[in-house]
C-alpha cells in the first residue's frame, strides 16, 4: 500500500488542513516535520512561496485585514447558518474540514480569534474537531503555536 509523506514546517499553519484530510479519510502518511535550521536546502528543492518582506506595505495589508476578515467571517457563519450547521448541503465536506484545519494559522496571522463572534463557525469548529478520525490526529499531532 502506498503511504504519502507530507513534508512541512515544524508548525500546523497551511499544511494542517492536508493532515486533516488525510486523517479524517483514514490514510496512512508520515508527517514530516523538518527541521527549520534545513529550511534553506529544502527551500532550493522547490518552489518557495514567501510573504510580505517590506514593512511598509506589511503594516498596510494588516490594517485592511481589520475590516476584511470580520466582513468575511461574517458571510461565512451566516452561510453555515443557511446550511444546517456547515458550510455546504447541510453535512460534513472538506471546506469544512480546511476551514477548521486553518483557523489557528488564521488567528496568528489575525493575532486574534476571528470565530470569536461567529456562534455559527464555533459549532462548526467543534463538530470538525469531534470526528473521531480527526479527533484522533489532534491527540497525537505535535504542539505547536500555529
Amino acid at each position: 500500500m502506498t503511504t504519502y509523506k507530507l513534508t512541512y514546517f515544524p508548525i500546523k499553519a497551511l499544511g494542517e488542513q492536508i493532515r486533516f484530510l488525510l486523517s479524517y479519510g483514514g490514510v496512512d502518511f508520515i508527517d514530516d516535520r523538518f527541521d527549520e535550521n534545513d529550511w534553506p536546502k529544502i527551500k532550493k528543492e522547490i518552489d518557495a512561496h514567501f510573504y510580505e518582506d517590506n514593512a511598509e506595505v506589511k503594516a498596510k495589508k494588516f490594517e485592511a485585514s481589520k475590516e476584511l476578515v470580520p466582513f468575511y467571517i461574517g458571510r461565512l457563519d451566516e452561510q453555515v447558518k443557511k446550511n444546517g450547521g456547515y458550510f455546504v448541503g447541510g453535512k460534513l465536506t472538506w471546506a469544512d474540514i480546511v476551514f477548521v484545519a486553518i483557523l489557528d494559522y488564521l488567528n496568528a496571522m489575525q493575532k486574534s480569534n476571528i470565530i470569536e463572534k461567529a456562534e455559527n463557525l464555533k459549532a462548526l469548529k467543534s463538530k470538525v474537531l469531534a470526528e473521531p478520525k480527526i479527533k484522533a490526529w489532534v491527540d497525537k499531532r505535535p504542539v505547536t503555536e500555529f
